[in-house]
C-alpha cells in the first residue's frame, strides 16, 4: 500500500475463498492449491490495515487431469525369443481430452511412438536382438502435454529358442505299408535343456520322446498305406517351443 500496510491477501477461486497470506516476502503473498481437474476462476482481493480493499484481475485457468497407462503385455518376468518379434502393448485413456501419444521403452532407450489406438489400446512391434534381461515400459502424452508413465517398469527374459531337424524319414520317403518307421530328430538348445520333442502326422500328436541320447529323440511309428505329412516340435525348459520342417512319406 502507498500508505500503510497490506493486512492480507485473501485469494478465491470461483468466488469462493480458499484462504489468506499475511505474511510480506518481498511484496509477494502466496497461497498454496491443488485442484481437482476442471476449469476455474481464480482471484485474490488485498485488504490494508485500514480495511480498504483492492481486487485483482481474475484468470480462468485449466487443471489437466493426467492419463492414464496400464500395461498388457508382455507380462512380467515373461521369456521371450531372440530374433522373434513380440507386440509391446499398453491401453491409455484420458478423462478430460485425448491420448496423443503412447511412447515405448526398452532399457531406457525408445523402440516406437504409437499414435492410433483401437479400443484404446496401443502396440508397437519389437524383436530382442540378444540373450538377456530387458526392463520394458511406455509413457502416455495427453493432448495438454501431460504424461503418465507406467510403474512398475516389467521386466522380461530373451532366450534361445530350441533347434530341430527332424533326420529320419526323409521328405519324399517311400515306405512299405505297416512296417515299423522309426522317425528321428536332432534337438538341442543353448541355454536350458530339452524337455520333450512331440512327433506329429499329418497335424495329429502320435507321441513323444524325454529321453536324451547325444541329442537325439524317436519315436517308432507303423503306417498303413497312405500318403503323410510328418514333423515334429522340441520343447525346452522354459515351454518355448520350436517346430521342424515337415517331410512328406508315403507307405
Amino acid at each position: 500500500a502507498v500508505e500503510g500496510l497490506i493486512a492480507q491477501v485473501e485469494f478465491f477461486v470461483d468466488c469462493e475463498s480458499i484462504g489468506t497470506d499475511t505474511v510480506l516476502n518481498d511484496d509477494i503473498y502466496e497461497l498454496i492449491w491443488t485442484p481437482v481437474a476442471g476449469t476455474y476462476v481464480v482471484h485474490a482481493v488485498a485488504t490494508n490495515d485500514l480495511g480498504l480493499t483492492t481486487t485483482s484481475t481474475s484468470a480462468t485457468v485449466t487443471a489437466n487431469a493426467l492419463p492414464t497407462i496400464d500395461w498388457t503385455g508382455p507380462g512380467d518376468a515373461a521369456i521371450l525369443h531372440t530374433g522373434a518379434a513380440v507386440t509391446l502393448s499398453s491401453t491409455a485413456t484420458d478423462t478430460d481430452g485425448t491420448v496423443a501419444q503412447v511412447k515405448f521403452f526398452v532399457n531406457g532407450e525408445s523402440v516406437g511412438i504409437v499414435t492410433t489406438q483401437v479400443d484404446n489400446n496401443y502396440t508397437v512391434s519389437w524383436t530382442p536382438a540378444a540373450v538377456g534381461n530387458y526392463d520394458l515400459h511406455a509413457i502416455a502424452t495427453d493432448s495438454h502435454g501431460a504424461m503418465t508413465s507406467i510403474t512398475p517398469v516389467i521386466s522380461v527374459t530373451a532366450s534361445y529358442l530350441p533347434v530341430i531337424s527332424l533326420d529320419s524319414p526323409l521328405d519324399a520317403s517311400v515306405f512299405d505299408a505297416e512296417t515299423v518307421i522309426t522317425i528321428s530328430t536332432t534337438a538341442t538348445i543353448v541355454d536350458g535343456t530339452i524337455a520333450q520333442v512331440e512327433f506329429f502326422v499329418d497335424g495329429v500328436s502320435i507321441g513323444t520322446d524325454t529321453v536324451l541320447d547325444d541329442d537325439t529323440y524317436e519315436f517308432i511309428w507303423t503306417p498303413v498305406a497312405g500318403t503323410y505329412v510328418v514333423h515334429a516340435a522340441a520343447t525346452d525348459d522354459s515351454s518355448q517351443t520350436t517346430v521342424s520342417a515337415p517331410a512328406t512319406v508315403t507307405a
